[in-house]
Parts: C-alpha cells; structure tokens; sequence
C-alpha cells in the first residue's frame, strides 16, 4: 500500500492506497494528551533520527510535508522563520514526507521540480534553506499512520515529556502571502506548551 495526496481546494491531503480487495485502514490523528508515538528514520543527512535525539528540546514539533504539495510549499519560508524565531527557547522542529514516491500522479508533478524519493528531498531541501531535519517515511508510512497526519502541512506539536498539546496547521493561510494570514496557530501552541 502506498499513501498519496489529491490537491482539494488547496489542501494536499494524505489517503491510503487500497489494494484491490483490501480496504485502506482509517487513520485517525493522536489526540492532546497522547504520549509522541517513537521513530527511526532516515534523513536527507544520511543519518538515522529517532525521537530520542531531540529529548533536550522542552518543546518538539513534528511536521508532515513534502516536496511537491503547494500548500506544504506555500509555509516553507514560515517554517523556517519560526525554527529561527525559537532557535535560543529549547525548540526542535523535526519534518518527516510521508509520501510515497510511486503514488504520485502525473499531474501532481507540475506543483514542483522535484518528487518524493529521499534523493529528491535532499535536493528540495537544499534549494529551499531547510534549517531543520527532514527525514523520510515513504516507504512504509508506518510513523506518519502512527501520527495520523491527515495532509501536508500538518503539526504535531509535543511538550517536554512528549505529550501532545496542539495537532492541525501552521496558520490559517494555504498561500505564500503572509499578508493574508489571521491566525498563528503553530506559534500560539508552542508559546503556550514552552514552560514557565
């Protein structure tokens, strides 16, 4: 089974292939209060991450996103302004592409001039200034499904213990201009998880 995004209004949402015969299983995101389901997985550094590397941060967000998703494109710039912004506050942002690069559609392509392969993402991230890890679950999905991450973007944001505070989107614009931007969610939700 592979996991592929559809663009609707916008929003590049995750759906689990079916198998002829076989039924997707349902996905359903962790909910504020759930402990940070563990991984290991590889990055665009060549090394392997795990979610015991990033025990130092009091706060540790986990995003789902992807290389060629507009929506996941648009909050590039955000994403990397808000690593910034928390670089000296105990703050670890972690990014993870729960794509699988053989459910990518054809039109799906014209978004970006990379796909979704590990290879791809080194690329992608190097041309865009990523200053966070990137790391790849394309090939089982099993942490993305184990986070239930509905689209890209989609934040997972934990507090020191690793409870989950806040789920749901960076802000509340799919677009690149910041202008049109009401709400700060992600922002918000890691104001209010960092401690004291």
């Amino acid at each position: 089974m592979g996991l592929f995004r559809s663009t609707i209004a916008g929003l590049c949402l995750l759906t689990l292939l079916a198998l002829p015969g076989f039924a997707a299983p349902k996905v359903e995101p962790i909910v504020a209060g759930t402990a940070a389901p563990d991984f290991a997985l590889p990055g665009i550094d060549g090394k392997v991450h795990k979610l015991a590397d990033y025990a130092s941060a009091d706060v540790l967000a986990i995003l789902f996103t992807c290389n060629h998703c507009p929506s996941a494109q648009a909050v590039e710039k955000r994403v990397i302004e808000m690593v910034e912004s928390y670089k000296d506050q105990s703050f670890q942002l972690v990014a993870i592409s729960p794509n699988s690069p053989a459910a990518i559609r054809i039109n799906e392509l014209g978004y970006s001039v990379y796909g979704d392969t590990l290879e791809d993402m080194k690329h992608h991230a190097k041309q865009r200034g990523f200053n966070f890890p990137f790391l790849y679950d394309g090939d089982t999905q099993q942490v993305s499904k184990a986070y239930g991450a509905l689209a890209t973007p989609h934040i997972f944001i934990f507090d020191k213990q690793r409870i989950l505070q806040y789920n749901g989107r960076i802000d509340d614009s799919k677009y690149a201009d910041e202008s049109l931007i009401k709400s700060h969610d992600g922002s918000a939700a890691i104001r209010e998880t960092r401690p004291g």
